[in-house]
């Protein structure tokens, strides 16, 4: 009880707004019916025209028929019929089906054409009856009684489409000879109203008397069709209520046509800001509880924030603490391996020099002179690992500077062939370079030297004996691209996708046994990365691997 006190104008205001917006919606609703009647009003209007348009269109060509076959001076031929009614279609530019029949008092068919055919069905000489019921005889009888033009039920024709007839009585001389039964196809006549807009919306539906539908395929009355398509706009395949259509009853030539016009797709009356206010009424409330559950906590909160805040100080305090240990110790990790690795390069100079002093000597025994290669490629790996260990470490610690200037290309590339060409040679691997005139870029040239080197010592490394590594250098006007492939051992897809991941890397053997940590890769791509260049690889096993640096000229 206390609540709703402290909080009835609230409720009250909210009930309010509720009425207010459920009547307005309730006015929206009203009108939008009262614009969708209208809407199918004049759409059933249209549809109506249509359908009076295309009968009158036809009554006035089975009148030009009538006077053609009662005022000519001699009974009209079959043959010379059928010209007239083909003259009459062409005068209009009509492209209509139409089939003719001459019927004469027996019920027995004389004339019979399409178009462009004589007796298509092949019903000359045939009678009615085999065709129509005993009540659409009498039908027929009772058309041999006048000369109006008679509209009858449309039927479905051999020829496969629906036609709706419209008859005339044939006399000459006082004497009835039968009658004439030009048939239109329903489909053409109507197709105007189905091409339009209309049909994109609404729904329509014929009716002949009261007493069956009838679409633009066939009729719906239980007679036999010839014709296996439907017409995919019959109102049925819809599932309108009956309530939903607009039904207008014609007189047309002595028959009763009826014609509906329905939307498509039922509108909905149910009201969707009921719903919305339903909801958002327990949102409101649901929302005022948590406020109020919000303001008695409020006070133990706070103290639970102020403990938080204290402890958070603390731990942040020691965070920064082991943050600031743990930069000096990767400091000193990196100042490591620059000094181990400077360090440890003098002696294996002095030893690579002494190695080569043995090389200059003949050596007879041929193992010895194994050996002595061996020992010279090992420390030269070693000394090539080491310097790129010592770069490595350098860039991580800040120590190496990008310092880039003008320089040629062409000269670097060959420069770092002719340092590789012993190592080259002792795998019996040749290199081939081709390069495009003089190419010359903006870079840190000791960098760019140890990316080449790198490439080209890898590809050597993977290369087996009679190998040959293709070293090729090319421009266009904003970059250049150096390539360097080899047709050695290539790499498994899975060893590809990780292949510059620090974390990923594992230590691969060379054709000839040469150890490697990929340190010296991972070294061009921070490199090339420097430049803001790019480095693209492509593999395949055992058919070779191509490394492809790209680098701004500028």
């Amino acid at each position: 009880m206390k609540f709703l006190k402290q909080n009835l104008w609230t409720l009250l205001i909210f009930l309010i707004g509720i009425l207010a917006i459920y009547l307005i919606h309730n006015g929206e609703q009203k009108a939008d019916a009262r614009q969708n009647q209208l809407r199918l009003n004049q759409a059933h209007s249209r549809a109506i025209n249509h359908f009076n348009n295309g009968i009158d269109k036809f009554a006035a060509i089975a009148s030009g028929m009538r006077s053609f076959m009662n005022l000519s001076d001699e009974l009209p031929t079959s043959e010379e019929f059928q010209l007239f009614v083909q003259n009459q279609f062409n005068d209009l530019k009509s492209n209509d089906s139409i089939a003719v029949t001459f019927i004469d008092t027996n019920h027995v068919f004389r004339y019979s054409f399409s178009r462009y055919q004589m007796d298509p069905g092949n019903l000359v000489g045939k009678s009615v009856s085999k065709f129509r019921s005993e009540k659409k005889i009498q039908l027929l009888d009772e058309l041999l009684q006048t000369d109006e033009l008679v509209l009858f039920p449309p039927i479905n024709l051999v020829e496969g489409w629906i036609g709706l007839p419209v008859n005339f009585r044939v006399h000459r001389n006082d004497t009835v000879l039968g009658y004439v039964a030009p048939i239109l196809n329903f489909n053409t006549l109507i197709n105007d109203l189905y091409e339009s807009e209309l049909s994109e919306e609404f729904a329509f539906r014929f009716n002949f008397d009261g007493t069956f539908d009838f679409d633009r395929q066939r009729t719906h009355d239980g007679s036999e069709y010839y014709n296996i398509q439907e017409d995919p706009e019959f109102y049925k395949k819809f599932n309108l209520p009956e309530s939903s259509f607009i039904n207008s009853k014609l007189e047309l030539y002595s028959a009763n046509l009826n014609i509906g016009t329905a939307f498509k797709e039922v509108k909905s009356s149910v009201s969707y800001y009921i719903y919305a206010l339903i909801l958002g009424h327990i949102l409101f409330t649901y929302l005022f509880y948590l406020l109020n559950k919000s303001r008695l906590k409020s006070s133990f909160l706070n103290d639970r924030l102020r403990q938080s805040n204290a402890t958070l100080e603390e731990q942040s305090k020691e965070i920064s603490t082991q943050n600031e240990e743990l930069v000096k110790l990767n400091e000193t990790k990196n100042k490591f391996f620059s000094i181990v690795s400077h360090d440890i390069k003098q002696p294996l100079n002095a030893v690579i020099g002494l190695v080569d002093l043995l090389k200059e000597q003949k050596i007879a025994d041929p193992s010895l002179k194994k050996v002595v290669n061996s020992l010279s490629n090992s420390a030269l790996n070693t000394v090539e690992l080491l310097n790129n260990l010592f770069r490595w470490a350098r860039s991580q610690t800040g120590e190496l500077r990008f310092n880039p200037k003008v320089v040629s290309i062409n000269d670097l590339v060959k420069k770092q062939i002719e340092y590789l060409k012993d190592q080259a040679k002792n795998k019996l691997v040749n290199i081939e370079y081709y390069g495009e005139g003089e190419v010359t870029a903006n870079v840190d040239k000791d960098m760019i030297d140890s990316v080449v080197r790198n490439l080209i010592s890898n590809a050597i490394k993977f290369s087996n004996a009679n190998d040959v590594v293709v070293v090729s250098l090319s421009e266009n006007d904003k970059e250049i691209e150096i390539e360097v492939a080899d047709k050695g051992v290539g790499m498994q897809p899975n060893e590809i996708k990780d292949f510059f991941d620090l974390k990923t890397q594992v230590s691969k053997m060379g054709t000839s046994g040469e150890a490697g940590t990929g340190l010296g890769l991972m070294l061009c791509q921070d490199f090339v990365a420097k430049h803001h260049g790019k480095i693209d690889l492509e593999s395949e096993v055992n058919q070779g691997t191509k490394f492809t640096v790209t680098l701004p000229k500028f």
